[in-house]
């Protein structure tokens, strides 16, 4: 796949992901219902992930409203240049 801009190929990597989820105080949900929510979530929303953010916005999800304070990337692997500074496309 070429950028339109320059025609540069454009790398799309698929990566391992660790992300910390922080529950909301009033959450009495289970571990593995949150896990699938928040992979789903950030399957279907998210294109690229920065390393140390955290996302709070969950329009998208009733569940992650209802029941997360936040998710933060942690950690990411894939096959990634050496010299590699930014985004992981997800």
């Amino acid at each position: 796949m070429a950028d339109s801009n320059n025609h540069n190929p454009v790398l799309h990597v698929l990566a391992y992901v660790a992300v910390e989820c922080c529950l909301l105080p009033k959450s009495t949900c289970r571990y593995d219902v949150v896990r699938r929510n928040v992979e789903k979530y950030l399957h279907d929303t998210s294109t690229e992930v920065f390393l140390h953010t955290e996302i709070k916005d969950y329009d998208h999800s009733p569940f992650l409203r209802e029941n997360v304070e936040f998710i933060k990337i942690c950690e990411a692997r894939g096959i990634l240049p050496l010299n590699f500074i930014g985004p992981v496309i997800i």
